[in-house]
């Protein structure tokens, strides 16, 4: 059976942060969602976490797999959900408890194949800055959409404050074995929508955290950054 949204949400060495992600997910205002917790070998407490949850709520679900990085548990998510769209969140992240609702309301106002709104950056020391385009609500269509993500940063690459139409994963798949998978993807997203809305409440919470891979100073995994965008040229 079918379900509205299906939210996927990968983990690894997430345990200090998992049950505020989860419980933000479980008390959304919007019915009929399920959550797809992905276990992607982590080596901590992450699973049985999800398997509490899963045995307490009949909406969440887990799944565990060998560590093959987050496009691979993203991909496995995908592989399972049975949404009409899809969200993808953060497990060290948490959400507002309507952004769900927020987003799929606006999506089948505006027939959005994807809806994005605004999100806040939650500093490590509790500073809160909001990341929100004053616009109101506005639609896009593919070349549009585009442009402005590319030279404009109005669609931003982050992945997690978006709602996709699921079927647009039917030939696209995350770009496993790679880092800044948000980036390669998006452009290949936008021009397979016919329309994008844009929608300025901030609703998502990105946790920045030191020993993250978008968190740590300068390695050799950064210059992935080359690769990534080296990638949306060709394409």
């Amino acid at each position: 059976m079918n379900c509205k949204v299906s939210v996927i949400v990968p983990m690894y060495k997430v345990e200090k942060y998992l049950k505020k992600c989860v419980e933000s997910l479980i008390n959304q205002t919007l019915d009929d969602i399920e959550i797809i917790l992905v276990d992607d070998g982590s080596p901590d407490t992450c699973g049985e976490i999800a398997d509490d949850f899963a045995a307490k709520y009949s909406n969440v679900s887990v799944i565990h797999k060998p560590n093959g990085g987050l496009s691979s548990a993203r991909n496995a998510g995908l592989a399972n959900a049975r949404g009409e769209y899809v969200s993808f969140i953060d497990s060290d992240d948490y959400v507002e408890n309507d952004m769900i609702e927020y987003l799929y309301t606006n999506a089948k106002k505006y027939s959005s194949d994807i809806a994005a709104c605004g999100y806040s950056v939650i500093w490590p020391n509790g500073k809160i800055e909001k990341i929100t385009k004053n616009v109101g609500d506005v639609v896009y269509n593919p070349e549009q959409a585009l442009d402005i993500h590319l030279f404009s940063g109005y669609i931003d690459d982050i992945c997690c404050n978006k709602l996709y139409k699921r079927k647009l994963f039917e030939d696209i798949k995350f770009a496993e074995g790679k880092l800044y998978e948000d980036m390669i993807i998006m452009p290949i997203l936008l021009s397979k929508c016919k329309i994008v809305s844009l929608h300025s409440d901030s609703k998502y919470n990105y946790c920045k955290r030191n020993d993250s891979i978008g968190g740590v100073s300068f390695n050799k995994n950064t210059l992935s950054l080359i690769t990534a965008a080296n990638d949306n040229y060709e394409y």
